[in-house]
C-alpha cells in the first residue's frame, strides 16, 4: 500500500474524533475536512502488538464491497518509527446522520445491504446500530469494518459466520425487538436467496447462535 500519500499531522484540517490506548497500541481517528477518515495506529516498544491487523481487515472488506453503500478505502501504510511501528489507514468520509433506531424503510434498506455484503463473502462481525449511517443522499450506509472477515464464496465457515453476524444484529442492532426482526428477515432472506445464499441453513445458524444472545439487551456481554 505504498502509493498512499503521507499525512501531515500538523494539517489544520485534521480533526481528532477519537483516541484510545489498549496495551501497547494507541489508536486515533481523524476527519480531514469533508473528504476522508484517517485512522492512525501507533505501536511502541518490542513484542507483539495488534495481531488482528484491523487496517488489513478493513481494507480487504472495503475492496471486496466496492459499489455498495460502504466507504471507499484509501489504503494503508505501515512504517517503522524510532519507538516501534505506525500504521496509517484512510477511507472515504460519508456525510450523514447517526440512527437512533433501524425501522421502516431504513430497516428494509439495511436488510438489503447486509445481504449484499454477505453475498460477497464479507461478514462484519459488528452489525451494531452505531455503525449504520443515514447519508445525506438518503441511503443507509455501513461504516466500520475493523472486525470484518472476508471469505471465499461457499466456504462452510462463511455460512456459520453469517449466522453469528445476524444473531448479533438481532441483539445489538435491533435490540432483540421481535417485531423489527419479523420485518427484517423476509427482506434479507429474499435478497440473500436471489444471490444464491442457502437461506434455510442460514436461518438454522441464526437460531443456534441466537440461543447464546438470548438475554435481554443490555444484560452483560
Amino acid at each position: 500500500m505504498n502509493a498512499v500519500p503521507a499525512i501531515r499531522w500538523d494539517d489544520p484540517s485534521l480533526v481528532l474524533l477519537q483516541r484510545r490506548e489498549i496495551g501497547k497500541v494507541v489508536r486515533e481517528v481523524y476527519r480531514r475536512g469533508e473528504e476522508e477518515i484517517i485512522k492512525r495506529y501507533r505501536m511502541e516498544g518490542a513484542g507483539r502488538h495488534d495481531r488482528r491487523k484491523v487496517w488489513v481487515r478493513e481494507h480487504r472488506a472495503l475492496e471486496r464491497l466496492r459499489g455498495l453503500s460502504v466507504p471507499v478505502s484509501g489504503g494503508f501504510v505501515r512504517t517503522r518509527t524510532p519507538d516501534g511501528w505506525e500504521v496509517t489507514a484512510r477511507r472515504e468520509f460519508i456525510p450523514g446522520s447517526p440512527l437512533d433506531e433501524l425501522d421502516g424503510s431504513d430497516l428494509d434498506a439495511a436488510a438489503v445491504l447486509i445481504a449484499d455484503m454477505h453475498a460477497r463473502g464479507v461478514v462484519t462481525s459488528d452489525l451494531n446500530l452505531r455503525n449504520f449511517l443515514q447519508g445525506e443522499d438518503g441511503r443507509i450506509w455501513f461504516l466500520d469494518f475493523g472486525r470484518a472477515r472476508v471469505f471465499r464464496w461457499r466456504s462452510p465457515l462463511l455460512w456459520t459466520y453469517i449466522g453469528r453476524d445476524l444473531a448479533r444484529f438481532s441483539r445489538s442492532g435491533l435490540r432483540n425487538d421481535q417485531a423489527r426482526w419479523a420485518r427484517f428477515w423476509p427482506v434479507y432472506a429474499a435478497r440473500a436467496a436471489g444471490h444464491g445464499l442457502p437461506v434455510p441453513l442460514l436461518r438454522w445458524c441464526v437460531r443456534w447462535y441466537g440461543r447464546r444472545y438470548s438475554r435481554p439487551y443490555g444484560e452483560g456481554r
